[in-house]
């Protein structure tokens, strides 16, 4: 916003001198003079040119580059705070109210959303394109898809389900791939972040693209695509910047893996719900050591026998049949794989003790659930044990051969596409 850059009053004032006008700006210091030139030269070669070019001011004098993202009447945001007016890019006025005064669980879920995005100035700017493209039609609160809870609850344990149907629930944008039972002051949410169906998405494509038709060059990016989702280095836009177009038959049998890998993680907080675990925050917090060294029996913290329990629990109390029930296992082993995978890379990148406190390790999980279920769901311990030998094969082949001369590619801050599917590269801040 204009009235969060104080220090460069004079400088806005010269270059924006209608005082009728709020604008939602984004200031970038001593940008590279190479991206300046080349920037300046695609925006005068842009279809969209005259439309676009009072939105992009550089001041050579300050080296500062200056991009409009947009324009408010004073009189329409009057009745809004400073505060307030962060949120009005992406959020209508009686969103914006509704978390200036939380009274419920699903406010402060709302809250949550709308401080992630307008922290984020990349998220910023997506949604607010979104505002501003869908129009009259755009909700910030419709937005974040909730279907796939609705569908897991109705083959959760009646006994359970009742517990949970009222629960605020949905997508969050974090850069952390992962799923939350959060307790707040006002109950308990569910949330999964946003990133982690992409990064389960491209993980299938992984490994499952070969049995699928698609190139090598592509399988490869995808795995890259995953990592950097998890990492965080790679931008969360894909609602406006695809990353490839995959064929429709293609497309439907990744999207079917990775409904049912997310319905895991959506019963799995479920569970960490009705279980009570979040009620035992004195356990939490006095068993948070390993409650034990030495020979070769593991030992599990409270929060990590929690992981295991809601694990199993988001399996064995559903009331799918047994295809269907092999079709949820499957995506739990499948989840762990890639979170694997992905422990192995981070674990290179950046070296450290992980999943000591909270979460065991993700093949430690995995041989867990499938020694408690039943022998004839999902895949047998055969099955699994090639696939775990293929995994360690893999990974020790990346990890001395790829990664260490590619380390740019993973931390490389932006985005990067599928070669074969990816016809149309769009261009940062004219059309994303």
């Amino acid at each position: 916003m204009i009235n969060d850059h104080p220090e460069y009053g004079e400088l806005l004032k010269k270059h924006f001198p209608i005082s009728d006008y709020h604008l939602d700006i984004e200031i970038v210091k001593d940008p590279p003079k190479d991206y300046i030139q080349d920037f300046f030269e695609k925006l005068k070669a842009h279809k969209n040119y005259l439309e676009l070019k009072d939105d992009f001011v550089f001041d050579k004098e300050l080296n500062v580059f200056i991009q409009v993202h947009n324009r408010f009447p004073i009189s329409e945001i009057s009745d809004l705070s400073q505060e307030e007016v962060f949120f009005y890019p992406f959020m209508s006025k009686s969103e914006i109210k509704q978390i200036f005064n939380i009274k419920s669980s699903a406010d402060y879920l709302l809250r949550v959303r709308a401080e992630q995005v307008e922290s984020e100035i990349r998220l910023r700017r997506t949604f607010s394109k979104l505002k501003k493209k869908l129009s009259q039609n755009w909700n910030f609160t419709d937005y974040f898809e909730s279907s796939q809870y609705a569908k897991y609850l109705k083959k959760l344990n009646p006994k359970f389900r009742q517990s949970c149907i009222d629960i605020p629930h949905g997508t969050i944008h974090t850069n952390e791939a992962n799923g939350t039972c959060l307790k707040t002051p006002f109950g308990n949410i569910i949330t999964l972040s946003y990133s982690l169906r992409e990064f389960l998405y491209y993980m299938n494509l992984f490994h499952f693209g070969e049995q699928l038709g698609v190139k090598q060059q592509d399988i490869h990016y995808a795995f890259i695509l995953a990592i950097r989702i998890m990492i965080g280095t790679e931008s969360l836009d894909f609602e406006i910047d695809s990353r490839g177009k995959l064929p429709k038959s293609i497309k439907k049998h990744i999207d079917y893996l990775t409904d049912w890998q997310m319905k895991f993680v959506i019963g799995h907080e479920y569970a960490h719900h009705y279980l009570g675990h979040l009620k035992n925050e004195s356990k939490l917090k006095s068993h948070n050591k390993v409650l034990g060294k030495g020979n070769n029996i593991k030992h599990y913290t409270y929060r990590q026998s929690c992981e295991f329990e809601a694990d199993l629990h988001s399996i064995q109390e559903t009331i799918y049949n047994d295809k269907n029930k092999s079709e949820l296992l499957n995506g739990a082993f499948l989840f762990f794989i890639s979170l694997q995978l992905y422990d192995k890379v981070e674990e290179y990148l950046f070296p450290k003790i992980r999943y000591s406190n909270t979460h065991p390790e993700p093949l430690d999980r995995l041989w867990t659930l499938r020694k408690a279920i039943k022998k004839d769901i999902g895949y047998s311990e055969k099955v699994l044990s090639s696939i775990e030998k293929n995994t360690k094969k893999f990974l020790e082949n990346y990890l001395k051969e790829f990664l260490p001369y590619n380390v740019d590619k993973i931390e490389m801050v932006g985005s990067i596409y599928l070669p074969s599917y990816k016809k149309t590269m769009l261009i940062d801040r004219l059309d994303i």
